[in-house]
């Protein structure tokens, strides 16, 4: 049972190694990786029916054989524990999963005594005597999730999460007894092999520089160069993840730089912005209308600069936030503009608050 660690590392290998295999888009303020299920499924199973199957017990009293290991990617039950965590996609509800066929077989023993001879001598001995075989088969499966912490991609299964059929009313008494031996195997060994084998490839940020600058350039209007040069300020270590989405292991990444406008008066606003895009030119966008009292993330707009100007007025004409820092036209008026007080978020967006 030891091997079935390789059900992650070859998951990882194969996603990782082959360029074609790895889509990149941009969708909002997320970076996202996909690496069909395709590429990975076929040989998962494969690699598990080669190198795992086989006894796992083989003991006097015990024995345990798996065999006929299925790799795919499959709904979730409304009914299954883990349908809600976190770990499961929003979007699909779907999870890469892992089952094998088993046969259990177990005899108990008892203290006897059997009847030696020695040449003319003979003489009891006590010995052990062993019941019959009691057999048991059927399936055990478990989901495998992902998360990211510190650019480390994470995949492990946890044994309460194990499902579990058994054809034979006889045993299932006992099951509970094999069925932890086979989850502590599943979550102790994945989660220590999968970690040796993620140090190899190193952090996220370079799968996600190699793969998603053209996807950020096309996505902001930028220059492939332009964003390499400034990808660690625009790539942000906050709230990775990893899910299976739709037929695909979908790698998620925050994209800092977004611009969020705090109204904290008692008036309704429109606000025009001039800032640097990922082009570094400078842009002026205009009329958002954000609400009294609340925040908005402008749409489209992302810098790579803190020097964000601004220049808004209340819907009834009451207030304006305006200033001499630079002045830039806005449906043919020529409006002054102030430097705006920003601060950065834990995403790493700019946020301006707009107080009366």
């Amino acid at each position: 049972m030891n091997k079935v660690i390789y059900i992650a590392i070859i998951l990882l290998s194969f996603a990782f190694t082959s360029a074609e295999r790895i889509q990149a888009s941009v969708e909002d303020d997320t970076l996202r990786l996909k690496i069909p299920q395709r590429f990975f499924v076929k040989e998962l199973a494969a690699a598990l029916n080669s190198n795992v199957a086989g006894y796992v017990l083989n003991g006097d009293s015990q024995r345990l054989h798996v065999s006929n290991f299925r790799v795919f990617i499959k709904n979730v039950s409304t009914s299954k524990s883990y349908y809600n965590r976190s770990f499961i996609s929003r979007r699909s509800k779907r999870v890469l999963y892992v089952d094998f066929d088993y046969k259990y077989y177990r005899r108990g023993w008892t203290w006897g005594t059997k009847l030696q001879f020695q040449g003319i001598k003979s003489h009891f001995k006590k010995v052990k005597w062993y019941t019959p075989w009691v057999t048991d088969s059927g399936w055990i499966g478990a989901p495998i999730f992902f998360s990211v912490n510190n650019w480390k991609i994470n995949a492990k299964c946890e044994g309460r999460y194990v499902d579990w059929s058994s054809n034979n009313a006889t045993t299932r008494a006992v099951s509970s007894l094999l069925r932890d031996t086979v989850e502590e195997q599943v979550q102790t060994n994945i989660n220590h092999e999968i970690q040796k084998v993620l140090r190899s490839y190193g952090d996220l940020r370079y799968l996600a520089k190699h793969y998603g600058s053209q996807a950020i350039a096309n996505a902001f209007g930028g220059s492939t160069n332009y964003v390499n040069n400034y990808f660690n300020a625009i790539l942000r270590n906050t709230n990775l993840s990893a899910h299976i989405e739709g037929n695909s292991l979908a790698v998620k990444f925050k994209i800092g730089g977004r611009i969020h406008v705090e109204n904290d008066s008692n008036k309704d606003i429109h606000i025009a912005i001039t800032y640097k895009d990922l082009r570094g030119q400078w842009k002026t966008e205009y009329w958002w209308k954000v609400r009294a009292n609340k925040g908005v993330y402008l749409s489209g707009l992302r810098t790579l600069n803190s020097n964000i100007y601004i220049y808004a007025v209340s819907t009834d004409q009451a207030f304006t936030w305006s200033g001499n820092d630079t002045h830039e036209n806005v449906n043919g008026r020529k409006l002054g503009f102030k430097l705006a007080n920003t601060s950065k978020n834990t995403d790493g967006h700019y946020v301006i608050r707009l107080t009366q």
